[in-house]
């Protein structure tokens, strides 16, 4: 079976309890478990209790590399608020600005952590609102916790405060009020199916070493512990209709009656009456911290979107200091080089497929003047082809009769007189025929010139294709009422 051991520090007034627990799929236990007394909540108390905790958990087996601390809730203080939507972005926000003025102290003087537990009470009339938590801790015993733990190599992966870890442990969709006494105080919260509507910190606590009486001061308490709660509970959004208990005092029995009677609702003691995080206390067990410790190790790693708080730190890797650093920053400057290699490169392909786009295109231009008979698209190879083929077919062989194209070139220029006065713009020629549009004069000259061409040697006929006046504005060096033609010759003795 898979099973990971987690490390549990928990911090109970001037105790601590530290224990080893085996988390698997389907069970938990505690390997060993041992508590220590501190003199007095200084650092150097703190830090020697520590060292004896972990000098007792050491000779039991090696330490776990994952620790989890769970703080006391008796310097915590707990705000519950209600909002019209839902947005964990939006509940930050608003609570980001509202804690500041929310405690008689410098704002830099708190850790909050926002907690979005589910939605609104149903008598708040916000239908699409949610139920939000808010924690908040000085920063000063914060840091004096992680650096007495860290003085020790130890970095809590989470660090939660009492009662959350209960809260977690408890069977699905409770409702009532949960107690939770301890020495020095207690810790109320309201659940509402599941919900947490409100967690308050009261002052009233049970010491069985100082407490006068025995069982006979547990009337008395359980009448004091019910004046606070309902103090704690006034203007709440829900009326609870029974009790959970844990602690010392309730697994020790006679203390869940007394305060039964004192509250008027049904009581059940977790751990007897209902597991906690799968789990039942002992026969003859007082103490909580077994259970206490079981929940605090089956809480669910921390994310930014967890429900329950967590105040940990992390731990300083070794990599983002001293060479480390140094090594992310020539990681970093190497990487800028390459990605400005991979762009000056990518810079001179993109500037070469432009080129290489310009000269296509003019090549097209020109392919179109020089076949202007060839109406389709082609590529270059394509092209070149045409040409080729084109080219072939106005060749003299040897064994084909062939017009020679150089000699109708010579005998037009000399048949047609430079006085004659017409303009040719365009000439096309195969093995057959030759076409020639250009401007003249007139229409006589238009005459003229094909009776010209027709007396060449080759030319079997010379046809007037076209012959009309130009409209509108005309070009540059050319008189006004200016004709164009079209003449086409058909050549004799040419391939078809």
């Amino acid at each position: 079976m898979l099973t990971k051991d987690r490390l549990i520090i928990l911090q109970s007034g001037t105790a601590l309890t530290g224990a080893v627990c085996r988390i698997g799929l389907k069970r938990r236990d505690i390997v060993c478990c041992h508590r220590v007394a501190c003199a007095e909540r200084s650092p150097d108390s703190v830090a020697a209790g520590l060292r004896s905790l972990l000098e007792a958990l050491n000779r039991e087996g090696p330490r776990p590399a994952e620790v989890r601390l769970c703080l006391s809730s008796e310097n915590v203080l707990f705000r519950d608020w209600t909002f019209p939507f839902r947005s964990r972005n939006k509940v930050e926000q608003a609570l980001g600005l509202m804690l500041e003025t929310e405690f008689p102290f410098d704002p830099e003087q708190l850790a909050h952590r926002v907690s979005l537990t589910g939605n609104a009470a149903a008598s708040s009339g916000l239908r699409n609102g949610a139920q939000a938590l808010s924690t908040s801790l000085r920063r000063e015993d914060l840091d004096f916790w992680l650096n007495v733990l860290a003085a020790e190599g130890l970095f809590p992966s989470l660090v939660s405060v009492d009662p959350f870890p209960l809260l977690a442990g408890l069977p699905p969709r409770q409702s009532g009020l949960l107690l939770h006494v301890q020495r020095t105080h207690s810790t109320l919260a309201l659940l509402d199916n599941g919900v947490i509507r409100r967690i308050r910190v009261l002052a009233e606590g049970f010491d069985p070493e100082r407490r006068q009486g025995g069982q006979a001061a547990l009337p008395e308490l359980a009448a004091r512990l019910a004046r606070e709660a309902e103090l704690a509970l006034e203007k709440a959004p829900v009326v609870p209709e029974k009790c959970l208990v844990y602690g010392e005092i309730f697994l020790s029995g006679g203390a869940s009656s007394c305060l039964a009677e004192a509250l008027g609702l049904p009581v059940s003691v977790l751990g007897q009456d209902l597991p906690l995080s799968g789990q039942v206390a002992r026969l003859g067990e007082t103490d909580p911290d077994r259970l206490l410790a079981l929940c605090t190790a089956s809480l669910p790693s921390p994310t930014r979107w967890s429900l329950l708080p967590s105040f940990h730190r992390a731990a300083s890797s070794g990599l983002l200091s001293g060479a480390g650093k140094r090594l992310l920053w020539a990681a970093g400057g190497i990487l800028c080089v390459g990605m400005a290699a991979l762009l000056s490169i990518w810079a001179e392909g993109y500037a070469e497929q432009r080129r290489a786009q310009q000269h296509e295109t003019a090549s097209r231009e020109l392919f179109r003047k020089a076949l202007p008979d060839v109406r389709a698209s082609f590529n270059p190879v394509q092209m070149e082809s045409i040409l080729k083929t084109r080219i072939s077919g106005l060749r003299s062989s040897d064994d084909e009769v062939a017009f020679p194209v150089l000699h109708l070139l010579q005998a037009m220029h000399a048949a047609v007189p430079p006085s004659l006065g017409v303009r040719i713009d365009r000439m096309s020629l195969d093995s057959r025929r030759c076409g020639i549009s250009g401007t003249a004069a007139g229409y006589d000259q238009v005459n003229a010139l094909r009776t010209a061409l027709s007396g060449i040697d080759g030319v079997g006929e010379a046809k007037i294709l076209s012959a009309a006046n130009r409209t509108g504005k005309p070009e540059a060096g050319e008189a006004a009422g200016a004709i164009l033609f079209e003449i086409e010759l058909a050549l004799e003795g040419g391939r078809s």
